[in-house]
């Protein structure tokens, strides 16, 4: 399973990166932002007890654990305006996980109070954008296939219009 985790600028997502992977990889005011910076990565084995029991019944010449692989990339992502870290290189991130672990920050930081609902509402609002961007260039696509000559598949294209109209009213 891969889980990334998202959420604003300076809320803890490397803190609990850090937690749930035993690892110290560098807070977002430690990391240089710009183009190209990677995502933390860190594949984690799932401890299971059961297992551990059969292995010591059964003795395998090998055990593999089920793992679970985090994600944590830094910056802010902006679908409407096309700030913080860039659209399309946190979907890149994004794009190929199984979950999404959502941290709000919920202590005050430089003198600021926290403010968790209008964080969480905030970063949820701007997901739901990049979703519906993604949808309509790919009905887009679709309807200059149809221009062309080509086929497409209508189950799909009214898949996508039913998730054009949920994603247009914010769900």
């Amino acid at each position: 399973m891969k889980i990334g985790i998202v959420g604003l600028p300076s809320s803890g997502k490397t803190t609990i990166f850090n937690c749930l992977t035993g690892v110290g990889a560098e807070l977002d005011a430690q990391r240089p932002h710009g183009k190209g910076q990677e995502a933390n990565l860190r594949q984690v084995p799932v401890p299971d007890r059961r297992l551990d029991v059969l292995t010591k019944m059964y003795e395998p010449r090998k055990t593999t654990h089920a793992q679970v692989q985090y994600v944590d990339v830094a910056g802010e992502l902006k679908a409407r305006d096309g700030e913080g870290k860039g659209l399309d290189e946190l979907l890149r991130h994004l794009r190929p996980v199984d979950a999404l672990l959502h941290v709000v920050r919920a202590f005050e930081w430089a003198g600021t109070p926290p403010t968790p609902r209008e964080d969480y509402e905030r970063l949820e609002e701007e997901i739901v954008f990049a979703d519906l961007m993604i949808v309509e260039r790919r009905l887009e696509r679709m309807e200059q296939e149809h221009k062309k000559g080509r086929k497409y598949d209508p189950e799909e294209h009214d898949l996508l219009k039913r998730a054009q109209g949920l994603l247009e009213a914010g769900r």
